[in-house]
């Protein structure tokens, strides 16, 4: 009945030293010693900032790689810019003037939004996923933390190709991102939809988040909003979505419980409840976008 691909980040600490362990033990039976090949890739992996983005050792190209994800028709590759330069790796999926910006949990990959980004597509929306900065194909920076920069540079670049009305659609510490960036950007955005919200600063993120959290931006919201979340959430506790709902000063919102199965952005496609969701998030950004 559902399925167990959950995109949730894997916090076992019991996994990780048991992964140093077998690490230490190879190291001393001289098993994979070329430390010339780790020399080289721990330079490609850590290459140098530069101002505005970009890296000294391994500049961007100007032609966007493929997708690195399997079924990829439809789906068309875009360099697009960061509220503060950064040069960033996305993707484009359908058409339409109502678009959607997706906004991943971190540090979960631009092709783990394909099957949402496909859904809104099949709908007649224009959806655009990335790679936040300093993340696979993207820049790195100078500013690692404003991944809400990130959130509002995707929605400049929808409404550079023609889009009139935009929807933010976050999933757990992307819906942090994607909270402060509807209180950043001009003119606002016309709705936001959260799902398994991260509501404390940082939360969730593996590595640097510089924006404050959900919970302190969101009094300044204002535009429509939408909470999903899943009762038996072990990472994001009903009561922290309760208060996040409660401090969001939009005159326009709404909080849907699904009471159990897979949560973030699986809830869509492998919860028993999709269906559910899936017309709450339509009906959600019809309305707002006035279709």
């Amino acid at each position: 009945m559902i399925s167990g691909r959950v995109l949730v980040p894997v916090r076992s600490a019991s996994v990780t030293i048991a992964a140093l362990a077998i690490v230490t033990l190879l190291s001393a039976c001289g098993i994979g010693a070329d430390t010339g090949a780790d020399a080289r890739a721990a330079s490609s992996a850590s290459p140098t900032p530069t101002p505005g983005g970009g890296s000294s050792s391994s500049p961007t190209p100007s032609t966007p790689p493929p997708l690195p994800c399997d079924g990829t028709g439809n789906v068309h590759p875009s360099w697009f810019e960061s509220a503060d330069g950064t040069r960033l790796y996305g993707a484009i999926v359908g058409s339409g003037s109502t678009g959607v910006v997706v906004a991943n949990d971190v540090p979960h990959l631009l092709c783990e939004t394909l099957v949402p980004a496909r859904f809104l597509a099949a709908h007649g929306f224009r959806v655009l996923v990335f790679d936040y900065r300093d993340h696979e194909d993207s820049d790195t920076s100078v500013d690692p933390g404003r991944l809400d920069r990130d959130v509002a540079g995707a929605v400049a670049e929808l409404r550079s190709r023609g889009v009139r009305r935009v929807v933010l659609l976050g999933s757990y510490a992307g819906v942090a991102a994607a909270v402060v960036a509807a209180t950043e950007i001009r003119p606002a955005v016309d709705g936001i939809i959260g799902i398994s919200p991260a509501a404390y600063r940082g939360q969730w993120v593996q590595g640097p988040f510089g924006p404050i959290g959900a919970l302190q931006a969101a009094p300044r919201v204002r535009v429509p909003a939408l909470l999903i979340t899943v009762r038996t959430d072990s990472f994001v506790p009903l009561g922290e979505v309760h208060r996040l709902y409660r401090s969001m000063a939009s005159r326009d919102k709404e909080l849907v419980v699904i009471p159990s199965g897979s949560a973030g952005f699986d809830v869509i496609d492998f919860n028993s409840y999709a269906d559910r969701v899936r017309s709450a998030i339509l009906d959600f950004i019809e309305r707002v976008a006035g279709r």
